[in-house]
């Protein structure tokens, strides 16, 4: 049976290859274009990875604090190194990463914007709402996630163990977003926002 926290800590490889690298412009070119629509100045990335989203964001935005969580710590020492250029001299933006399962994580504070690219397909049917959950809570304004997600909606056959299909849409009104807006990304995947009232 699948254990998404051990399955993600036996990957533990900073040079891990997406299973799709062809999608990462398309993904990138949609997240800027969307995050130019809204206002932010604090993120939390849950499932930060190598940095990838947070040297978007910081090329692109100005962000006061920007906190990232992920389960491994050799990607995290990538993401650490790959942000420590945007850290000021005594000022600047607040920047962390903890290594750690997001599920143990605690932050003492809310986000502008919480962003999960990639993480929630990976996140078995049973744990998903108490994982979105948290991101929901965590969240002062925004949440974004960016996910295969095919159309039409159907199951997909050889689906790989740790990939789940999720009805995205369904799972931000039943956590209080009163729309969920779509953006697709590519054929097999979008971006899911939704904003608190």
């Amino acid at each position: 049976m699948y254990d998404d926290i051990k399955h993600w800590v036996e990957m533990d490889n900073p040079l891990l290859i997406p299973s799709a690298p062809h999608t990462i412009p398309y993904q990138e070119e949609s997240l800027i274009k969307f995050l130019n629509t809204i206002q932010f100045k604090s993120v939390l990335d849950v499932g930060a990875s190598t940095g990838r989203i947070a040297q978007l964001i910081f090329n692109n935005f100005d962000v006061e604090t920007y906190h990232g969580v992920d389960l491994s710590i050799q990607r995290l020492q990538c993401a650490k190194s790959v942000t420590e250029k945007y850290k000021g001299v005594g000022v600047g933006p607040d920047i962390e990463f903890y290594g750690c399962s997001y599920y143990d994580f605690r932050p003492e504070q809310k986000y502008d914007l919480v962003i999960a690219t990639e993480v929630l397909m990976h996140i078995p049917p049973p744990k998903l709402e108490t994982f979105f959950g948290k991101m929901v809570k965590e969240s002062k304004n925004h949440v974004i996630s960016l996910d295969y997600y095919p159309i039409p909606f159907k199951a997909i056959p050889n689906l790989a163990d740790h990939n789940f299909l999720h009805r995205y849409p369904d799972l931000y009104i039943k956590n209080g977003f009163h729309r969920c807006q779509e953006i697709r990304v590519s054929d097999l995947q979008s971006m899911f926002h939704g904003q608190k009232e």
